[in-house]
Formats: C-alpha cells, structure tokens, sequence
C-alpha cells in the first residue's frame, strides 16, 4: 500500500467538486440554450453523477486502498462523492436562483401547472397544488431538495456501482491476520 493520504473524505470532495463542476456546467448549457426545465438535462446530469461516482470509487480503491475494498466502504465512498458534488449543485442553484435569473422560479412554476393541466386536474386541485408548488420553489428548498435529491441518486449508484468495484483479498493469508 502507498503512503498517501487513504482519507475517504478527501477522496470524496475531490471527486465531488469535479461532478459539481459538471453539473453546473450542464445546467449552464441548458440555460443559455433556453431548455431549463428539459428533460435531457437531468438524464446528462444523472449519467454525469454515475460516470463521476464510478470513477471516483476505483480511484480510491486502486490508488489509496491498495486495490482492495468492501462493498460498504465502496457504496460509502460512492455515497459521499454524491453528497459533496450536491452542495455545490446546491448552492449554484441558490445564488442563480437568487441573484442570476430570478424569473426562473416563474418557467419552473408555469410548467408544474401545465403538468397539471395535462394530468386532468381541476381547477381546484391545480389551484391547491400550485400552493404548495409555490412554497417550495424558493432558493432555500430548490438547494435543500437539490442535496436530498442528488445524494439519495447518488446512493442508488453506489449501491449498483460498489457491486462492480468491491474487491476483497481472497488469498490464502488473508484468512490468518
């Protein structure tokens, strides 16, 4: 084993900032194409965090774990790779939402009562939905929901992506230490 710094911590905010990075520079793109509320930009920053995730793991495993690693210390790793990248989500949201575009909470809102709309709602439920709609899109519970949403993701994967990469020392010695 080497004698760098093993500490999954470090590990993580790196790999976390770098996925961070992404997913703002996803959403940016998607913002001056005018597309804030596509779809596609989820599934890029979906595959972004997955692809982040995975590599973020076996690095630790292969350079400061000597190769060897658990499935709970992989799915741990993975899970707090994701949790770093969505604080910086989150507090891209929360300054853009706040001082950028504002007026994105109104295209966030518009199409949630237009979903609405097309699901068949009455006008009662649509008006008692966009209520509680409007509680929540603030630029304090957008970033709050942004961490939950992101690390909880980011668990899923894990829980996949630690299945792949766990690797435990099946040698004969082993069994003796």
């Amino acid at each position: 084993m080497s004698t760098q710094d093993s500490s999954p911590v470090k590990n993580a905010m790196n790999y976390g900032s770098i996925i961070g990075i992404a997913l703002v520079i996803i959403s940016l793109l998607f913002y001056m194409m005018n597309e804030t509320t596509s779809e596609i930009q989820n599934y890029l920053g979906y595959l972004a965090l997955a692809v982040g995730v995975y590599i973020g793991v076996k690095h630790h495993r292969d350079n400061e774990l000597g190769g060897l690693m658990s499935y709970g210390k992989a799915l741990s790793s993975g899970t707090l790779i994701s949790f770093f990248a969505s604080i910086i989500m989150a507090f891209y949201l929360y300054v853009f939402i706040l001082f950028i575009d504002p007026s994105l909470v109104d295209v966030i809102l518009e199409k949630a009562e237009n979903d609405m709309i097309d699901a068949g709602n009455s006008d009662k439920e649509i008006e008692m939905g966009m209520k509680y709609t409007m509680m929540f899109v603030t630029p304090f519970w957008m970033s709050a929901m942004s961490v939950l949403v992101y690390t909880i993701i980011g668990f899923i994967f894990s829980l996949i992506i630690a299945t792949f990469l766990k690797k435990q020392d099946d040698s004969f010695d082993s069994n003796f230490q």
